[in-house]
């Protein structure tokens, strides 16, 4: 066995916490010229395109002058709704074309560049910039077939939600007529109730959706297992350490959108108070992708070998 091979082994929830933040700064330039250069400016762009497309009559007039004066709000004709109509399909159509290209191409490469630049840490073979590039487009193609073959799986999971959400809604339009024509605090609970739950069932199979395939892109990176045998790979792992994956995603994800939450707040005044409120959304959606989202690669990755390690045992190190 080699002699950085026990760097691959299971790991308490604090030492993979620690090591994400130290691996993140050992890498940070590697990591930004994914993260900044090449996630973050398609995130730029996206919002330039986006906003400059944009149907709707824009306007020029601040936050605080209309907070002043909210006479000068702009008027929108009804009649104009009909003729921006095509403006709005074409809108539509970049925007899908935008997502698609971040889904498929952007986001598995940026992905699985930070998760190659963590495991040769891990392993005591850090990559230099160069290096760390040269990898992740060797295995770009197969990044890209297992994007693709991510489509179907959201497909199917966007199936079941509907026909959950049918199932569970139809229920609740009759609960909410029944207590519209008889508000009494038994149906207006039992009201509550239904919302409450729907809600609750739509969002944990959404998070399970998500934490089922969390090592798919490992799989890809360090294991060169691609397309649905990535996510076949990335089931069974997680399924045999069900709730420790789940509970320490809940934990990463927690962190990210608490410094998220304090971004966008700082961006909400900034709105407020700048003649350019779009401005500061630019800057916040540039900060997270280059600098909050990759604590997630950073992180999945350590769980990713310290499952390994827990599922299969100590492994010998993979040369990616």
């Amino acid at each position: 066995m080699n002699e950085n091979a026990n760097s691959l082994r299971a790991m308490s929830v604090g030492e993979i916490l620690d090591n994400t933040f130290k691996i993140y700064g050992r890498n940070f330039l590697s990591i930004l010229v994914f993260s900044a250069v090449i996630g973050g400016v398609f995130s730029i762009i996206n919002g330039l395109v986006s906003y400059q497309a944009m149907p709707m009559p824009m306007t020029n007039v601040s936050w605080t002058q209309l907070l002043e004066n909210p006479d000068l709000a702009p008027e929108i004709d009804p009649n104009v709704f009909a003729e921006m109509m095509p403006k709005f399909l074409a809108f539509q159509g970049i925007m899908i074309l935008l997502i698609a290209i971040n889904g498929i191409f952007i986001k598995p490469f940026v992905q699985g560049g930070i998760i190659n630049l963590t495991y040769n840490d891990i392993i005591d073979q850090r990559l230099t910039t160069g290096q760390g590039l040269t990898a992740a487009l060797k295995k770009f193609w197969k990044l890209v077939l297992t994007s693709l073959s991510l489509i179907p799986y959201y497909i199917a999971v966007g199936i079941v939600l509907i026909i959950i959400s049918v199932l569970f809604v139809v229920p609740l339009i009759f609960s909410g007529i029944a207590m519209s024509n008889d508000p009494t605090g038994g149906k207006i609970a039992g009201f509550i109730l239904m919302l409450f739950i729907t809600i609750a069932i739509m969002i944990i199979l959404a998070i399970l959706s998500n934490v089922f395939v969390t090592f798919t892109y490992h799989g890809t990176t360090i294991e060169n297992i691609y397309g649905f045998s990535a996510i076949g790979r990335s089931f069974r792992l997680v399924g045999k350490k069900f709730w420790r994956v789940l509970g320490i995603n809940l934990l990463i994800y927690l962190i990210v959108i608490i410094i998220s939450m304090v971004l966008g707040f700082i961006s909400g005044i900034t709105s407020l108070l700048s003649p350019n409120p779009q401005l500061a959304d630019f800057i916040v959606s540039f900060l997270i992708t280059a600098f909050i989202t990759p604590i997630i690669y950073i992180a999945t990755t350590l769980l990713f070998i310290d499952i390994k390690a827990r599922v299969e045992g100590i492994q010998e190190q993979i040369i990616v």
